[in-house]
């Protein structure tokens, strides 16, 4: 497979081949964020994009606030970063 395949992702192997779902919430959101998560199958082979609306003058929490309710892994969002399924990538 090409660099601009891949780029693409045009990926037919199962590794890559998973859903990617968005969750949006402000600060207030936290506790609807950690019901869906405990109730989350840790297995369900879907990555987690957490975005969490939040003052530039607040370091966000949310990795740490997660990691209490789920057993999948949790990571920060950075550029480039590659997305694994069965994990959860939250904003900074």
């Amino acid at each position: 497979m090409s660099n601009r395949e891949q780029s693409r992702g045009n990926y037919t192997d199962s590794k890559h081949n998973f859903f990617v779902v968005g969750i949006g919430a402000s600060a207030g959101g936290l506790r609807a964020l950690e019901e869906f998560f405990e109730n989350m199958p840790t297995d369900s082979g879907a990555t987690f994009l957490v975005i969490q609306h939040l003052s530039p003058d607040f370091k966000s929490l949310m990795k740490e606030l997660l990691e209490r309710r789920t057993r999948m892994a949790i990571y920060r969002v950075t550029e480039g970063m590659i997305l694994e399924p069965n994990s959860i990538s939250a904003s900074s």
